[in-house]
């Protein structure tokens, strides 16, 4: 057909171009399985090294003086939040083959807990000493850095995932 000649609607769709492609059927990996659960192992391994990390890195800077974690209360996390990981694997471990892991991950859950504890309030403590104003000429100022912030985060994180894989665990252990 030519561009002069009017179309007079018996042409085949496929021809004529004004019709839009078909729609391709989706895809199953567009589609969230709500089955599979969350990984929390994975979640709370993860968050809880990230805290014991958090432990040695820099947590404070005033000036130009950096304090590290081990400078202070970063012992503690980095204690607790190594007790809370070790417990995390065997405990995971037991829960997958569905043997009673409630005690493991329960003592992990409460060490993760003491970190988190330690984190957040030295968290605070730090941003409350750099809200304070004061009435000298010079202005001190301080700044909670990655270690501080990452780790207290890590361990947040690694008590709600333990706290989770305890509560799997004790679903596991009422069922048998």
């Amino acid at each position: 057909m030519s561009e002069n000649q009017v179309s007079d609607g018996n042409e085949s769709a496929s021809n004529s171009g004004m019709f839009p492609p078909p729609v391709p059927e989706k895809s199953s990996s567009y589609h969230v399985d709500s089955q599979k659960p969350f990984n929390w192992e994975l979640t709370a391994k993860i968050a809880l090294l990230i805290a014991l990390i958090g432990s040695f890195l820099p947590w404070a800077r005033v000036w130009i003086v950096t304090v590290n974690g081990t400078d202070g209360d970063g012992i503690i996390t980095a204690i607790t939040s190594g007790i809370a990981l070790i417990l995390v694997f065997p405990g995971a471990k037991k829960l997958v083959s569905n043997q009673n892991s409630f005690g493991l991950l329960l003592s992990s859950t409460i060490s993760a807990g003491i970190t988190a504890a330690v984190y957040v309030y030295d968290l605070v403590n730090v941003a409350s000493l750099s809200d304070e104003s004061s009435d000298e000429f010079i202005e001190i100022s301080v700044q909670p850095q990655i270690g501080l912030i990452g780790g207290a985060l890590g361990a947040v994180v690694g008590v709600v995932a333990c706290l989770c894989l305890t509560r799997r665990a004790r679903k596991v252990t009422k069922a048998s």
